[in-house]
Formats: C-alpha cells, structure tokens, sequence
C-alpha cells in the first residue's frame, strides 16, 4: 500500500505544478480509513509558507448538491415527504401542464426538463457578479439579465425562486432527459422547506453536519476563523494569478454554499458508504442508483454522478467557480473514496480522480 500512496503523491505534486494550482488539498479512504491527507502549496498566493493541510477551509460550490440530496432522501425516510410525488403538491403554483409531472426526484437527478443555458443563481452573488460580468466567457450569462438589482430584489428568497422558474417553459417530459441545470436544486430545497417546516441551512446543519460531527462544515465563509486556515481563489492570468471574490450567496445557498475541509468532506464520503450512519442501506443505494443514462459508461442518480471505468461502479460530485475546483468520489463496495479541493478553476478534478483509481485497483 505505502508504495502505491508514495507514487499517487508523486502524481498530485507533479499534477499541481503542471496545471499551475496555488493550492491542491487531498484525502484518500481506503477500507473506511483516511490512510493519505495531504496539502500541496499554499491557501494564499502571496504567502507561500502558509501551506494547505486536510483543515484548510475551501468553498466546495457543485458538491453542495449531495449534501442538498442527502437532506431531501433523509426527509423521505423521516416523514411522510415522498421525492416521487409531484412537486405541484407541495408548490402549487407549478399548476401549469408539464410541471404538474415533475418530481422531486427529477430536480436532484436533472431530468425536470430544463433546458435553459441560463444560470440565474450565480448571479445572486453580487461581488461574483460584478468581477465576471465584464468577461467574454461569462457573456452569455450575464447578458440574459438585464437588470440584475432588480431581479436580486426579486429573488430575495427561495419561495420567489421556485415561482420565478414555475413561470418558464419545459423543454421535456421530466423524467425522459438528463440535462445539467443546477439551478433547479432551488425548487427542491424550497420544497425540503415547505414540507420540514425548517429553513434548507437548519435541516442541513440539524440532519446532516452535526450528526456526522462536521465541526468545519459551513453555510457560506463564516467570519471568525483564522484567515490563514481560509483559500483564497485564483484565477490564471498572463501573469500572476488574479484574485476572485470569495463566494457569498444566502438565498442560493442549496446549489453552491457550503464551505468545508478534506476532512469533513472524508467523514461525509464515509457516511455514503456505511448504512445507517444517518441514512439506511435503502435509501443510500435510492440516491446512488443511476435514475438516467447520460452516456454509455455515466448515468445520474440523486445528486451523484454514477460511472463505470473498467468495471468499478463510481460515484461522484464536482464543483467550479470563478477561481474554484472541488470534486468528491467514492465507490461503495470498495469502500475507497478521493477528496480535492483546490483554489483556482477549469480544474478538471473528477478526471484526476479517475487517473487515481485506475492506479490503485490496477
């Protein structure tokens, strides 16, 4: 075993000097056990002797999806909340034909029929908005609102989402298409809400990170940690590395907004491997069952990427940002799972991840 981790570091540090990443945090489980966490470079540009280590607070932005699943399969199993029943049941102004088939099952697996290249949710963030609003690849983003004060003014919590998405027009039958479309994870969380009584933070924080003992676990940054234990985030410039705003969404909190460590993330992946830790066997194979094929070897379940690669049944979630990259991986009947996060973007991490497991099962 020491022989394959000392190569798969080799592989991590050669990895992030080749792609140019300030800072790389990573943790492997094998068997249920940490047994490699380590940090490579620095959480600051500008402070290279401050080096990253399996506590180093990241933005996790996309893996925040599994989390939102996990709180809604949870609901499922302690109430009378059923995912595959209609969302017009508990939102009933998504009354008109075509929503009235739409489950919440289809909003965490992406087949609601959304098709829209239009990404409202990231918009929120002002100070995310305002540094790429500017940025051909982000045009076509941003050019799509044409008021942005007063669609945040609108949109001023999850209630006046969910009915600002009912006034859109389906592309599909929900149920008959995979298309990504993260936004739509706000119409869930806001039936989690209606449905639990409790806010989507409050049911996360309640359910999800203090019986798992996720003490580094956040809803967006809070202000009183160490700011030598926080990233920053970078993107590539022609020069030094450019500095991107920290995330802060609180209505879009339930696609992107959590905040967390290697070793909170390993504690959450273990907890998708082992049956009523706070979730049974049950609905543990519901979410990581693929509900949809996307490809010959890739389908989608609730909340996780499900892939085949040379016969090992692997189950993921990534995230990107102006800045960001993070991507979590396991596979449950290896009990084997990977953790990156790291503080610059276009980082192809699930990739990495793949590269790793043909490595060790080899």
């Amino acid at each position: 075993m020491q022989a394959k981790i000392q190569d798969i570091s080799k592989l991590l540090n050669q990895y992030r000097s080749s792609h140019q990443i300030p800072g790389l945090a990573a943790n492997m489980i094998v068997d249920g056990e940490v047994v490699y966490s380590q940090g490579f470079g620095t959480p600051h540009a500008e402070s290279p002797y401050n080096l990253i280590n399996a506590d180093t607070l990241f933005s996790i932005q996309g893996v925040t999806e599994a989390f939102t699943a996990c709180a809604l399969v949870h609901l499922e199993e302690h109430s009378s909340f059923d995912l595959d029943i209609p969302v017009v049941e508990y939102l009933p102004y998504f009354e008109k034909k075509g929503f009235n088939k739409m489950t919440t099952a289809h909003l965490l697996g992406h087949t609601a029929g959304f098709h829209e290249n239009y990404r409202v949710i990231p918009l929120l963030d002002k100070g995310i908005y305002d540094f790429v609003k500017n940025m051909p690849e982000y045009k076509d983003m941003t050019e799509k609102v044409s008021d942005i004060n007063n669609v945040r003014q609108k949109l001023s919590d999850r209630e006046a989402v969910s009915q600002y998405f009912a006034e859109y027009n389906l592309n599909a039958t929900p149920g008959n298409e995979f298309y990504y479309y993260s936004d739509a994870y706000m119409i869930a969380a806001n039936v989690l809400e209606k449905v639990s009584g409790l806010s989507w933070e409050a049911y996360v924080s309640k359910n999800i990170f203090e019986p798992l003992g996720l003490k580094d676990t956040y809803i967006n940054q809070p202000d009183d940690i160490d700011e030598k234990r926080i990233a920053k985030y970078y993107m590539k410039g022609i020069g030094d590395p450019i500095q991107t705003p920290t995330p802060y969404n609180s209505v879009g909190a339930p696609v992107g907004s959590i905040y967390s460590t290697t070793a909170d993330l390993s504690t959450f992946l273990k907890a998708q491997m082992t049956p009523d830790v706070f979730l049974s066997e049950a609905a543990l194979k519901k979410m990581q069952a693929c509900h949809i094929k996307i490809n010959k070897t890739a389908g989608y379940g609730l909340g996780w990427k499900i892939t085949e690669l040379e016969g090992l049944n692997i189950i993921s979630q990534t995230g990107s940002y102006p800045g960001i990259s993070s991507s979590i991986a396991f596979i449950p009947d290896k009990n084997f799972g990977l953790v990156f996060l790291c503080n610059t973007d276009t980082i192809q991490l699930d990739k990495l991840a793949y590269r790793i497991i043909r490595r060790w099962f080899s």
